[in-house]
């Protein structure tokens, strides 16, 4: 469900093209949208520094859809699945932080990970510190990303060992808990009680950077 990456990209030079177009992306999908996070999302032919590390995890013949996520400070995203049995591959691209993510409740910090997001109940809880990833969300079976990214020797084994032993056997499966995050109205539902507890940043104090 969580591996690792020893894989690097130039963080300045993915930052620098983050706020160059910032303005193009929008809130996520959610209706009234929830100031949690923005995303600027990448549709083909993609330009070239997104489609370079496309190619050099091997994903360039899978059905993948970049985006920039900026997550803004002291917000949490509830737990949910993300839709379409997606799997994620997240890279940081901050200098100065590095995010997490909660999968089953077990935080799991990361510089580059691949993370089945469509099968494991996950959380990004609330830091005092804005984030920004790169994520690749794509539409294969986990089994085929991580056979693509360890036939490059991306997948760091030794890493990854340390914090989830079991990986080389891992089944993508969604567990009978975890079918309640199928419903489309769940993570809805928690963004609203979200907003009524009062955690929700107000529209005012929103600054970028």
């Amino acid at each position: 469900m969580f591996c690792h990456l020893n894989y690097q990209v130039n963080k300045k030079e993915l930052r620098d093209h983050f706020w160059s177009g910032y303005e193009k992306g929008r809130w996520h999908r959610f209706r009234p949208p929830q100031m949690i996070w923005w995303k600027w999302t990448f549709d083909p032919p993609f330009e070239p520094i997104i489609q370079n590390i496309v190619n050099d995890m091997g994903l360039q013949d899978m059905n993948v859809k970049p985006r920039y996520s900026y997550q803004f400070p002291n917000t949490r995203l509830p737990e949910h699945l993300d839709f379409d049995n997606l799997i994620g591959i997240n890279l940081n691209i901050m200098e100065e932080t590095t995010p997490d993510i909660h999968l089953r409740g077990v935080c799991f910090p990361y510089e580059a990970a691949l993370v089945d997001v469509g099968h494991v109940g996950h959380s990004v809880e609330s830091v005092p510190y804005n984030r920004l990833i790169l994520k690749f969300a794509i539409r294969e079976p986990f089994s085929k990303i991580y056979n693509a990214l360890e036939t490059r020797g991306f997948i760091d084994k030794d890493a990854t060992r340390e914090v989830n032993p079991d990986f080389e056997t891992y089944k993508s499966e969604i567990t009978d808990f975890e079918k309640k995050y199928q419903s489309n109205k769940y993570l809805r539902n928690q963004l609203s009680q979200y907003d009524r507890q009062g955690n929700t940043i107000n529209k005012s104090e929103i600054k970028f950077r």
